[in-house]
């Protein structure tokens, strides 16, 4: 069964609006009251009290907007994508499990039976990041997948500590280096100069005690300067954006921050949400990579491959996203750098 509903924002002759935005309250939070009392209403009104859905697709409307909202908070995307996390909590505390739940904000412990999902304020957060994003992608000229599960909340992200991260850093620049073409001899001696053998992992511990590793491990290993210069932005040794991955990174300029940096985790990583905010990007750009790679295109906004892969890798790493527990793992191939 499917039920349309047809949602005005505006601001009605009662001033309803207007009370609400006089309460001192979150926007989403109004939002959230507003919309599961007009349900509550019509629910009653309409049917009843009787059960009328048991498998929901709701599709939603907008015939006005408010005017009253600044448009740093609302927008019609991210409105639009709260309020279906809204509906959908709504009917599983009103009807049960969803059989069929429709929205990517729908969480497992909606899903699983529990009646319990994430409280309103990570549902809109992590909605209004997609719309950001996929806003970004459509001007970039990037396709997306817009059923792609969003990244998990700033409430709930649990990144690395920042020691664990400069150490990741050492490992993959001195790997890098070799697979860059430094003489075998002289990373063992910066290796053992810097007591470093235990950052590495032990694919890594492998490939730097091999004098002599193939062409392709001297490639797929060179690629790390792409993760290196990324935990370099998590760990803020640079004011550079982490950019469209299009260019490859400055090695030189990543060798000399390693290198003449007394306390690679001095400061605090940057804060969650802007990581947060790059994670939902470099997987969407990571995702339209694949896509074309598989199906033979042309990669789309003239994407570079391999920094996407080691961007995306690095920000999984460090925000621990399932399957990224541990470094290593990533053993698709790489072309050669330019």
């Amino acid at each position: 069964m499917t039920e349309d509903f047809e949602f005005d924002m505006s601001v009605d002759p009662r001033g309803l609006w207007d009370s609400y935005a006089n309460t001192g309250r979150e926007t989403h939070e109004n939002l959230n009251d507003l919309i599961d009392n007009s349900l509550d209403a019509m629910y009653s009104e309409k049917h009843d009290g009787k059960r009328i859905i048991d498998n929901q697709e709701i599709n939603i409307s907008w015939s006005k907007s408010p005017k009253n909202l600044p448009e740093e908070v609302f927008n019609r995307k991210s409105v639009e994508n709260y309020v279906v996390g809204v509906l959908m909590s709504w009917f599983s505390r009103m009807f049960g499990k969803l059989t069929n739940p429709k929205s990517k904000y729908v969480t497992p412990g909606l899903e699983d039976g529990t009646g319990e999902g994430p409280p309103a304020s990570d549902v809109a957060e992590q909605a209004e990041r997609v719309a950001r994003v996929e806003e970004r992608l459509r001007g970039e000229g990037v396709p997306f997948n817009p059923d792609m599960e969003p990244v998990e909340a700033e409430s709930t992200v649990q990144v690395r500590d920042r020691h664990e991260v400069a150490d990741r850093l050492m490992a993959l620049t001195l790997a890098a280096m070799k697979g860059d073409g430094m003489d075998h001899d002289i990373i063992q001696e910066i290796v053992a100069e810097r007591d470093a053998r235990k950052y590495f992992t032990p694919t890594e511990l492998a490939y730097i005690d091999n004098p002599t590793p193939s062409e392709q491990e001297n490639i797929r290993f060179a690629w790390r300067f792409e993760s290196a210069w990324t935990l370099i932005w998590v760990l803020r040794l640079v004011r550079e954006p982490l950019t469209t991955p299009r260019n490859t990174c400055d090695v030189d300029r990543i060798i000399a921050i390693v290198r003449d940096t007394d306390n690679l985790a001095a400061l605090a990583c940057r804060p969650d949400n802007a990581t947060l905010d790059k994670l939902e990007l470099f997987r969407r750009y990571h995702w339209a990579v694949c896509q074309a790679l598989e199906n033979g295109q042309n990669i789309p906004s003239h994407l570079d491959a391999n920094v996407t892969r080691e961007r995306f890798h690095a920000l999984s790493w460090y925000t621990r996203q399932p399957g990224f527990e541990t470094w290593d793992g990533d053993t698709e191939t790489s072309v050669a750098r330019n």
